[in-house]
């Protein structure tokens, strides 16, 4: 059985003994010492920087911002002739009993009832997607540490994928972050890190 006071020094030998093995590997080379609990493992491996720099993190589907045009083929003319328009009824249709009976002016007030119907359903679905994506990132005050993943075109293969940022400063959903070497140019949206 383990003193709880012990319990950090030897979860934090047997890492650096197994070259920052994970939570498994840990277990193992502690697998001689009873009464260290679950949650310690985890916590332990939350805590270490190595480890938290070579994590991956994937985050697909989230939405930050949804792009909503209301202009979707508004530029499309509408307004033939009636000759004109009738003559392109006849050459397409033929003459055709049902053919005088086909308004123009009512394939024009369907069209705008797709493109209303469609612009509805664009907005419902951001909608959707927006608040599915605020569930799963949450807003960062500053002054909290986050994990900046370094784009593979910027790094070599025993590189790091990631580098230990702080949030300096959030404003309108962007966030400015810096490292140990300085302040980063740009600003962040939340799934960019």
């Amino acid at each position: 059985m383990v003193a709880i006071e012990e319990i950090y020094d030897l979860i934090d030998r047997a890492h650096t003994r197994t070259q920052h093995g994970g939570r498994d590997i840990l277990k193992y080379a502690c697998r001689n010492f009873g009464g260290i609990p679950q949650e310690a493992y985890q916590m332990y491996l939350n805590l270490c920087e190595q480890c938290e720099l070579k994590k991956v993190k994937v985050k697909k589907g989230i939405v930050v911002k949804p792009i909503l045009s209301s202009e979707m083929n508004r530029d499309l003319n509408f307004n033939i002739p009636a000759e004109i328009a009738q003559e392109v009824v006849e050459t397409t249709f033929g003459s055709s009993p049902e053919q005088e009976l086909y308004d123009f002016g009512a394939l024009l007030d369907r069209i705008q009832h797709e493109r209303s119907e469609a612009e509805r359903n664009l907005k419902r679905q951001a909608e959707r997607m927006l608040s599915a994506s605020n569930k799963r990132l949450q807003p960062v005050s500053p002054g909290s540490s986050v994990r900046i993943p370094v784009p593979n075109v910027d790094r070599a293969k025993v590189d790091h994928r990631n580098v230990i940022g702080v949030v300096m400063e959030a404003e309108d959903g962007f966030y400015r972050l810096g490292t140990k070497q300085g302040m980063l140019p740009q600003l962040f949206t939340r799934n960019q890190f």
